[in-house]
């Protein structure tokens, strides 16, 4: 019977289990093709040695190590590597040449067992974290798809072959997917008109009147891709390059919330912020163009989301004015949407270029009663 000896690592991604990171696990298959994992584990405050059974293994494969190539970077010689792809902490191990030290890495793509996966950055405003995807249709907006593995102790396990409480736990495997517009943060999704409506705010409108199911295969999910990006092309000849930049939007959509107090006092507001975009990509110079005293923190919200780290390409460069609209509605009567008609006089924009306006809605579930835009005036 083969047996692959590995220390078990718990990263990032660490999960309640019965693991420590210090136990040491064999992975082999049995007779009747169950792959399993055995655990010898020391307890410090007993001095005693326990061993548990687990039914499957954390890696992407058994055998655990398989021959594939590694790509540090785009461009760079791919080379030759035994791999072996933990698919609980996204960690990738790699033996060079025969080499029986296993070396942690993390490279631009890797190929194992005919899969080709990516590096996607998922870290929030600036962090440094990242998983590994297969690419399931490319284009300017990807779908991209991976499997996770999740270490399942809270119930007894039985596959049909051993006795019930055998395994002390086993390895679920669930398939993940994922959108990517442009550079921007891949995002989670479901396949479904909800999740999808959600991630592809730019068109919300369009993309929900284009999925006519709830539920969709991922052929579907392709094709509303593919309307999404001829949407895209169209908005290119008509909008400013930053407001169809899709690290941008993200950037705004997800930094720039509706007040509470703006919320719970029944208030929906404009306002307008002043910035620039320096040579090397940063926004700077972020200033309030709207009155200031509109109260009721919706200058706040948008001061505060434009000063949060963003990365973006230097050919982005100059100076802007970005309108947000907050609008305000009611659950159980969509149709009414409460949006702003104050906006700014020209003169005021001292030459900016003038972006797409954010809108940033809330629907409420308490009746409506007293809803009144708030606009402040100029000192």
């Amino acid at each position: 019977m083969n047996r692959y000896i590995l220390t078990l690592i718990v990263c990032s991604y660490r999960i309640a289990s019965a693991q420590s990171p210090t136990d040491r696990c064999t992975v082999s298959v049995e007779a009747n093709g169950q792959v399993v994992t055995t655990c010898d584990s020391y307890d410090n405050s007993s001095n005693t040695n326990r061993q548990y059974r687990l039914a499957g293994t954390r890696y992407l494969s058994y055998p655990i190590w398989e021959k594939g190539t590694i790509q540090m970077d785009p461009g760079s010689q791919e080379l030759a590597c035994e791999l072996a792809f933990d698919m609980v902490s996204n960690d990738l191990l790699c033996r060079l040449n025969g080499d029986l030290t296993a070396n942690h890495i993390a490279p631009y793509t890797f190929e194992i067992k005919g899969l080709r996966y990516y590096k996607q950055p998922i870290g929030f405003m600036g962090e440094k974290s990242h998983l590994y995807a297969t690419i399931a249709h490319d284009g300017p907006t990807q779908l991209q798809r991976t499997s996770r593995k999740v270490l399942r102790t809270d119930t007894q396990v039985s596959n049909g072959y051993n006795k019930v409480g055998e395994f002390a736990g086993y390895y679920a495997q669930k398939e993940v997917y994922l959108i990517r517009k442009g550079d921007a943060r891949p995002e989670f999704i479901e396949p479904t008109k909800r999740s999808l409506v959600r991630v592809l705010f730019e068109h919300a409108e369009q993309i929900n009147d284009f999925i006519k199911v709830e539920k969709l295969s991922l052929e579907e999910v392709t094709r509303v891709l593919t309307y999404f990006d001829e949407l895209v092309v169209e908005d290119r000849k008509t909008k400013p390059a930053l407001s169809v930049e899709p690290v941008f939007t993200q950037f705004l959509h997800e930094t720039i919330l509706y007040p509470s107090q703006g919320w719970l006092n029944q208030l929906y507001a404009r306002v307008y912020v002043g910035f620039e975009v320096s040579s090397t990509g940063q926004i700077q110079h972020v200033e309030l163009l709207s009155p200031s005293n509109v109260g009721y923190n919706f200058d706040l919200s948008v001061l505060q989301g434009m000063k949060k780290y963003v990365q973006l390409r230097p050919e982005y460069a100059g100076r802007y004015v970005l309108p947000v609209a907050f609008t305000f509605a009611n659950q159980k009567d969509r149709g009414k949407v409460y949006q702003p008609i104050n906006k700014l006089d020209e003169s005021r924009l001292e030459g900016r270029t003038l972006l797409d306006e954010l809108i940033v809605s809330i629907e409420v579930k308490k009746p409506i009663s007293m809803a009144r835009e708030v606009w402040g005036y100029y000192k």
